[in-house]
């Protein structure tokens, strides 16, 4: 089964785990932070509704009101589990082009060309330096791949210089050959 048209979904949800963490933490501390704000200014609006209540009618409390403790509580426990998931989510959308983006690095870094384009989910963050990371690629293949072809030729051409030389052959035969090691070389200055 040809998969290399197809983007697979990540088998592992914790791609990398010191960034995940690192992004889940900040994210979890901004969102408590929220959550504790909001929950103290709904608690803070709640005794004093029961203070209005209880200052109108000395006789009176704020019976239907007892329950909002646990109510805010219940809703805390939602927005928190509410805030881990999205947290979670986010931090995968990120880590996971991340990671894809050290793999195509390393290749490149040890030498391997022939790394296949980054594919990313069209949900994920990123997008746009996968492409500029495809890009450089492509033309970092290329550019090797002229790199080759002029090594080749100048390798080729001072063998065949050499033997020449060596088997005191024709002077226009080992000038021949020398203007090709020359255009080999302008070409190679060309490239880099």
């Amino acid at each position: 089964m040809n998969t290399s048209n197809k983007i697979l979904p990540r088998k592992k949800y914790l791609v990398n785990k010191r960034t995940q963490f690192r992004l889940l933490g900040w994210i979890f501390l901004v969102g408590i932070g929220l959550v504790a704000l909001v929950s103290m200014a709904v608690l803070f609006y709640y005794l004093n509704i029961c203070r209005m209540i209880e200052s109108a009618e000395p006789g009176l409390k704020a019976g239907g009101l007892r329950h909002c403790p646990i109510i805010l509580g219940i809703v805390i426990w939602l927005l928190l589990t509410l805030l881990a998931w999205i947290s979670f989510r986010l931090t995968h959308r990120i880590a996971g082009p991340a990671y894809k983006f050290q793999q195509a690095i390393q290749s490149v870094t040890q030498g391997k060309y022939d790394f296949p384009a980054i594919k990313l989910r069209k949900e994920d963050e990123l997008l746009e330096l996968a492409d500029g990371i495809n890009s450089m690629l492509v033309s970092l293949r290329s550019r090797q791949e002229k790199l080759n072809r002029v090594k080749d030729t100048l390798d080729q051409n001072l063998k065949n210089l050499t033997q020449t030389l060596e088997e005191k052959k024709e002077p226009e035969q080992a000038k021949q050959y020398l203007e090709k090691i020359k255009k080999a070389c302008s070409e190679f200055n060309d490239i880099t």
